[in-house]
């Protein structure tokens, strides 16, 4: 999730609780405890009790990424981004959102949508965060008609 774009102070309630998240799993990472790190992203982006009710397979693989996610948050909130970079962007492009995850995704799904020229948003309902894996029927069929559009 592209967090540079939100302003700071535009979108302060947004943007600090996107910081708020991603310094509280930066902290618990870096004192090794995945778990606390976890617990409350995941809950975050998919509701509460997420991460305790999650399936092994899928917490195993989250667990692996743990770290590598960490480091991510540093290019996900770099300031040498550019929103203009986006007006480049020259060819059909559809994003894919769920419509129950939370509000500051939702607002850098509306500003790249307003910055791509012809882009269009497709809203997976009842779908959080991770519509892919949650929803992969809609999130597909999205992605194939675009693909048919665009043909």
């Amino acid at each position: 999730i592209a967090c540079w774009l939100l302003e700071e102070e535009r979108d302060t309630p947004h943007y600090g609780e996107i910081v708020a998240i991603a310094d509280a799993y930066a902290t618990a990472m870096a004192r090794g405890d995945a778990d606390a790190a976890l617990t409350p992203y995941i809950d975050y982006w998919n509701g509460e009790g997420t991460w305790a009710t999650m399936e092994s397979t899928m917490r195993d693989y989250i667990l692996t990424t743990a770290n590598k996610s960490a480091a991510e948050f540093k290019a996900i909130f770099d300031p040498s981004n550019s929103v203009s970079e986006l007006d480049s962007i020259k060819i059909p492009t559809t994003i894919i959102r769920g419509g129950e995850t939370r509000t500051p995704a939702h607002r850098i799904t509306e500003i790249v949508a307003r910055r791509i020229p012809g882009s269009s948003i497709v809203t997976v309902p009842g779908a959080g965060h991770l519509s892919p894996i949650t929803h992969p029927e809609l999130v597909n069929e999205a992605i194939q008609t675009h693909f048919e559009q665009i043909a």
